[in-house]
């Protein structure tokens, strides 16, 4: 069995949360293997919310952002598979920021098509 994490698509919100724009293109967080460059950290992602807004503790993008809570209660269930990175949030609006943030690299994919029985 897998399970796969994404965002609720019924949690509505006007706070948006913006991917980084400073890492490099051959950065994969989707691959599902180590990730071995050289990261600036914490890794910035920006946001139009402002100090006391609420955020997500989830974020599916080409960079997954989680919570330090998030990350603790995935842990607690025995996931033991996540290369994390810290981030923050910076806020656009009053450059308020968030910590307790991470990049999340997921590591390994599980091969769920039938390549032979697939078109």
């Amino acid at each position: 069995m897998y399970l796969k994490l994404i965002n609720d698509k019924f949690y509505e919100s006007t706070v948006y949360v913006k991917e980084p724009a400073n890492i490099a293109v051959d950065v994969n967080f989707l691959r599902g293997r180590l990730i071995t460059q050289s990261l600036d950290l914490p890794i910035v992602y920006t946001t139009n919310g402002k100090s006391g807004d609420e955020v997500r503790d989830f974020l599916d993008t080409s960079y997954p952002l989680m919570s330090k809570r998030f990350v603790e209660l995935l842990q607690a269930g025995g996931v033991d598979n996540l290369q994390l990175f810290p981030a923050v949030i910076k806020s656009e609006v009053d450059g308020s920021v968030l910590e307790n943030y991470y990049a999340v690299n997921v590591l390994g994919l599980i091969a769920c098509a039938d390549m032979d029985n697939s078109d």
